[in-house]
């Protein structure tokens, strides 16, 4: 949740050539061009996609003109501004991609405007009319024919009858098409294919200059960007891009550097501008000549600049001094990504030992050498200073889920405290004084490889003004370490050139391309294998590397963070009218409360903002008085925390809240307490209604308070942040508060140290708990509520990522309510940004009731009459309306992190009965269908179907090591195991199975079943969770005799389906978790000692 959001103004920076200087010391006006870059937020229209995409055509055309009066002679668009980024699903991307000519006919599309969309026509007659080579990116359209291999795993698999491309083109100064590149590293771009094999993207000019291009991702890689400077010479680079910019390594700008100097050459980038997205960066770098001028431009901006740029990098060419260099205070308003997999394996906090320090990893496979000459500085009382750690690498990574890199560092890297999670980060404020001035530093890394050629090492520096240092300040050398042998060494060097006090990364950044390993491999062998073993009824047994089911991670990238639409919202309640005809007694029951709430924003201040939600709240908490609610549940983070930015605007909004134990009401002590508290106290006694609020609660620290230390704080800022519950009583006095155990993805906040069980009493005879979100994956609190302490009515606040196939909100809240057969009462944030939503409540093993769905965004109040005993025997009526509306296909849906299958098998299973065990027996998933075949309209697209088992641990969000069970059959969109666990974006979807009867067994194995929890899991093409009449779920033991260590676990159908996206059961063993923060404490520990000890 905190990861992705406080999407705020972009930094732009943008390196460029001033054409002024360099005219001064041209020898010859024909040893130079004229290049064209462009810092681009794309429009979009209220009205259509199709009015965004001509709109940006139009504007596109514009910056032809514009480019065409300053004496452009090539210019570079963005990527993905076009007709890509604002446009949601594949179905749609295809309305508006372009088919291309071939480049070797060299066609100009305005002379065949009947036969090429408008998009090519307008763009190829503005580089004619305007005399300019225009490299655009766009979104291409090839047609499938059968024999086509491009439309064949692992090229395409969406099995949709065309392929959609990435795509760069190049019109030359007659409009002609005349060179042509689809993408080949897609960055988490699941709706574009991968091409098959292609030229070269190159293309000559009349001015003599001989060009290459690629796109954003491709840069990171051998083919093509290597290639086409080590194998083919080529020296200019024409470069578009959509860059997300993250710490330590992978700054925009930073990389865009590097890559010049490391293979010097002209690099020509243009970079998208995003203001949703924190994206930006576009320049015109000149190999290992010094930077000419660096600016800084809030976002959104669409400029064009222009630079003279020499044809011969690598001649003797002189350049003048630099005449500006800012690094604008924009820069704390930058969205910085979280970089994946970033791991120090040798971290040393400085002072590192002088004159020298020489750290191996890899079987020394590298050596980094580090030397410092340095003074510590006087750090003013109360101001904030980096301390400074060595990261030196040199490993297989794996990025998006897929990508297998083998990634080399050798770098000092800034950190914000003493923990190394602090490492890589930047302190957004202003009160920040030097602590270390560096007089000099040299990095040398001693590295041994085979295969130099797929070695590149490039210098990686990063000010705290998040630009690079100027290539003035540093040398970059490459020399064998044994120069009259042939002994596989050599030693790179990066070297200071002047005083620095303050710097966020500098080092050096490389990759071994001979590491490379892409799970696309995996994919392909495993389709030619589903397809063998269709034909044979499907094989009992498969390759065990033919299972993982890739799906991408919520990571910040083109695909899977954008798309943000109107979003589905599902609320399951119980029909008030139909309760009351058969309560058995009206003090049986109670009457709750949820809300599904958007946040307000106001355009003034934050300050304003938070005003505005305390206000809507109240007016809530009257509304529920109205509707004779007693028990009220506010979502997660929509108060004082989803809408702020940084973790010291976090603190100005938080609040401090008096201990429980005092039963405190704050409206009777306005000077001591937060407004915020005030407000809501007096709404809950003027009102008479126990109120749960989530809210960013501020502990002031003390020395000797534990709370403050890692792994509970590591921010050392001299307070703790917390996500919290805190209940209000009728008489509006403080009676509960719970603090998020659980975080997910939230680096602002801390974790607490040891509290009570958050349970409070109520005036009604109904003890309730309470918990947060994530919490609901873990034992702590949740399970020991239920479990230890017999609590049966929860209350539950959320914002929750909807994520197939087994983290839909109302599944998972349906599910764990089924499991451990109490009431749940849950509210949910509903976020137009993030594609949140989900609330309701929840009736234990009792059948649903109703199902609404809702437009995002919408705040409104859902009520409804609650069992005080859901295990007692209360019948309900019949539900009145269960609808799944088609605002299903406008839902986000996220990628579900480290969901494998680790034995897949397609549909058909054998009849009766198919069993497969895993984890050497510890789960069999035996899977009993009765179904028949359906004819599939012509044209229709249907789901296929593959059994999902699991019993591992999996790693989310790079830390939380988590005991996962799986046992369930899930649709897929194709036949390969990576269209699993995905829904059709179409209408035309017809069944093409109808099962009569399904059942499903897991048989596990446990030596502490209660750690073990399994929950029904079960989604319909509507994103809603079945019935629950529509199942049984029964736990048995296997052998109830004797004490054996195994448990069934059965779940069936007791009803006809025809279609639906998963079936079957999810499960946590919560005895196989394991969090990494443990790690953490005992390497502060370490660090501690190693300070002292120096």
């Amino acid at each position: 949740m905190e990861v992705i959001k406080v999407l705020t103004t972009v930094l732009f920076a943008l390196v460029v050539l001033g054409v002024r200087n360099i005219e001064a010391n041209q020898p010859n006006e024909d040893d130079f061009y004229t290049a064209g870059v462009l810092e681009y937020s794309y429009l979009v229209s209220n009205k259509s996609m199709e009015e965004s995409v001509e709109l940006n055509v139009n504007e596109y055309v514009r910056f032809i003109e514009l480019a065409k009066r300053k004496n452009v002679d090539v210019l570079v668009f963005p990527e993905a501004t076009l007709n890509h980024d604002f446009i949601e699903t594949r179905e749609q991307l295809s309305d508006y991609a372009v088919v291309t000519p071939d480049p070797k006919l060299k066609i100009a599309p305005y002379e065949h405007e009947n036969d090429y969309s408008s998009i090519l026509v307008k763009l190829s007659k503005a580089a004619k009319d305007n005399q300019i080579y225009v490299l655009v990116n766009l979104i291409e359209k090839m047609l499938c024919t059968s024999e086509s291999d491009a439309c064949k795993p692992p090229h395409n698999v969406h099995n949709d009858g065309y392929c959609l491309y990435n795509t760069n083109v190049v019109f030359d100064r007659k409009g002609r098409l005349i060179s042509r590149y689809r993408k080949v590293n897609l960055y988490i771009e699941p709706r574009l294919d991968e091409p098959s094999e292609q030229p070269l993207p190159i293309f000559e000019t009349d001015f003599g200059v001989k060009f290459g291009h690629f796109i954003c991702f491709d840069v990171m890689f051998k083919y093509p960007s290597r290639i086409l400077v080590q194998q083919e010479n080529i020296t200019n680079i024409l470069y578009p891009t959509y860059w997300y910019a993250g710490l330590p390594f992978f700054i925009a700008e930073t990389i865009h550097q590097g890559w010049a100097y490391s293979n010097n050459v002209n690099f020509i980038v243009s970079g998208a501008n995003v203001l949703h997205f924190g994206i930006s960066g576009a320049g015109i770098y000149f190999g290992r000549k010094r930077i000419q001028a660096i600016e800084t431009k809030p976002d959104p901006v669409r400029k064009l600049y222009t630079a003279k740029v020499p044809k011969n990098i690598r001649a003797d060419i002189k350049f003048e001094e630099p005449q500006i260099r800012e690094e604008s205070s924009a820069a704390d308003l930058l969205r910085l990504n979280v970089s994946e997999n970033w791991v120090s394996e040798y971290p040393i906090f400085f002072p590192l030992n002088e004159p020298q320090e020489t750290v191996c990893v890899n079987d020394n496979k590298i050596c980094c050498t580090v030397e410092v000459k340095r003074k510590d500085l006087k750090v003013p009382d109360g101001a904030l200073s980096y301390k400074y750690a060595l990261n030196l690498n040199y490993s297989t990574k794996l990025y998006i889920e897929r990508r297998n890199m083998g990634e080399i560092s050798c770098a000092i890297v800034a950190c914000t405290g003493e923990a190394m999670d602090t490492c890589g980060k930047r302190f957004h404020t202003e009160n920040v004084a030097p602590g270390i001035e560096f007089e000099h530093i040299k990095i040398t890394a001693k590295i041994r490889s085979d295969k130099f050629e797929d070695v590149m090492i490039q210098p990686n520096t990063v000010t705290t003004g998040l630009l690079p240092f100027d290539v003035s300040n540093y040398t970059l050398t490459e020399t064998d370490v044994f120069p009259d042998q042939s002994y596989n060494y050599k030693n790179f060097t990066i070297e200071s050139t002047t005083t620095v006090s303050e710097f966020l990364v500098f080092g050096m950044y490389g990759r071994d391309f001979s590491m490379d390993h892409d799970k696309m491999e995996d994919i392909a062998r495993f389709h030619e294998k589903s397809k063998l073993n269709a034909d044979n009824e499907f094989s009992n047994l498969l390759d065990s590397e033919a299972f993982n089911l890739l799906l991408l991670s919520l990571q910040c990238d083109m695909e899977v963070i954008k798309v943000l639409t109107t979003v589905f919202f599902a609320l399951v309640v119980l029909g008030v009218g139909n309760i009351e005809a058969n309560l058995p007694n009206g003090d049986d029951f109670y009457t709750a409360g949820v809300l599904e709430y958007s946040y307000l924003v106001s355009n003034k201040s934050m300050m304003e903002s938070v005003e505005l939600n305390v206000n809507e709240y109240v007016r809530f908490i009257e509304l529920a008085k109205r509707k004779n609610v007693d028990v009220l549940v506010f979502p997660e983070a929509t108060l004082n925390h989803d809408f702020i930015e940084t973790r010291e605007q976090l603190s100005d909004y938080a609040v401090v809240t008096p201990d429980p134990k005092l039963k405190i009401a704050p409206y009777e002590h306005e000077n001591d307490y937060s407004s915020i508290l005030v407000k809501l106290s007096k709404a809950a006694k003027d009102n008479q209604i126990y109120v749960l609020v989530n809210l960013i609660e501020k502990m002031l620290c003390t020395s000797e308070s534990d709370a403050c230390k890692p792994p509970h704080n590591v921010h050392n800022d001299g307070y703790c942040l917390y996500n919290t519950n805190v209940v209000f009583d009728r008489k509006g006095r403080l009676i509960s508060r719970y603090r998020k155990v659980n975080l997910y993805i939230e680096p602002r906040l801390d974790e607490p140290s040891e509290q009570p069980l958050p349970i409070f009493e109520t005036d009604f005879g109904v003890k309730f708990g309470h918990f947060i979100c994530f919490d609901v994956m873990f034992k702590y609190p949740s399970r020991i509520l239920v479990q230890q302490e017999n609590i049966t009515n929860i209350l539950y606040p959320t914002y929750w990522y909807a994520g197939l196939p087994f983290f839909i909100a109302e599944t998972i809240h349906q599910g764990w309510a089924y499991s451990n057969n109490v009431n749940f009462m849950v509210s949910g944030a509903n976020v137009l940004h993030f594609g949140t939503s989900g609330a309701g409540i929840y009736f234990g093993h009792k059948r649903i009731q109703a199902i609404e769905t809702k437009p995002d965004p919408v705040r409104k109040l859902y009520t409804a009459k609650v069992p005080k005993n859901i295990r007692a025997d209360v019948k309900f009526e019949e539900p009145q309306i269960r609808e799944e509306s088609s605002a299903a296909d406008l839902l986000r849906l996220y990628v579900s992190e480290n969901w494998v299958s680790e034995y897949p098998i397609f549909f058909p299973l054998k009849e009766p009965q198919e069993t497969v065990c895993v984890n050497d027996n510890k789960l069999c998933c035996t899977v009993e269908v009765k179904k028949k075949d359906l004819k599939v309209p012509d044209g229709a697209v249907s789901y296929k179907y593959a059994l999902s088992l699991n019993y591992t641990t999996k790693l989310y969000i790079e830390r939380r090591n988590m005991g996962e069970i799986t046992c369930a059959i899930v649709a897929c969109t194709g036949e390969a195991m990576d269209t699993c666990g995905r829904r059709f974006h179409t209408e035309n979807v017809a069944p093409g199975i109808e099962f009569e009867h399904i059942k499903i067994t897991a048989k596990i194995r446990s030596d502490k079943f209660e750690d073990v929890m399994i929950q029904p899991n079960t989604v319909t093409t509507g994103l809603l969770p079945f019935d629950v009449s529509n199942y049984t779920l029964t736990e048995t033991d296997v052998f109830p005799d004797q004490s054996y260590n195994y448990k069934n676990f059965t779940i069936e159908s007791t009803t006809t389906v025809s279609e639906f996206l998963v079936f079957g059961m999810f499960g946590r063993d919560f005895s196989m978790d394991h969090d990494k923060m443990e790690d953490i404490a005992r390497f502060h520990e370490k660090s501690k000692r190693n300070k002292n000890s120096v």
